[in-house]
């Protein structure tokens, strides 16, 4: 993570330090174990955060961009990826399931 734009969000936001702290230590052992994505219920467990709180934080990082948020789209049946999108608005240009 960029130290730069870390230290950007930090000074920005002081009273999330020990938070974002641990939130960025997670963040650094999922890539270093090739996780791709960071999903926020899985952090907030992880954390013993709040869904909401790991929600609020992963979204911190990405106004200060450090992360991409992006959406992704699995079919239930077959447990498979099926498309990822940057924005909630592309989930609607998707091509509906066949």
């Amino acid at each position: 993570m960029s130290s730069l734009k870390l230290e950007r969000i930090r000074q920005k936001y002081p009273q999330l330090a020990p938070l974002l702290e641990g939130l960025i230590t997670y963040i650094r052992a999922q890539s270093a174990d090739g996780q791709e994505y960071i999903v926020p219920k899985l952090a907030a467990a992880a954390l013993k955060f709040s869904d909401g709180e790991a929600f609020v934080l992963l979204q911190v990082l990405a106004d200060g961009g450090l992360l991409r948020r992006v959406y992704n789209v699995y079919c239930r049946k077959e447990n498979a990826l099926l498309a990822t999108v940057d924005s909630l608005d592309a989930l609607d240009e998707l091509p509906p399931p066949l």
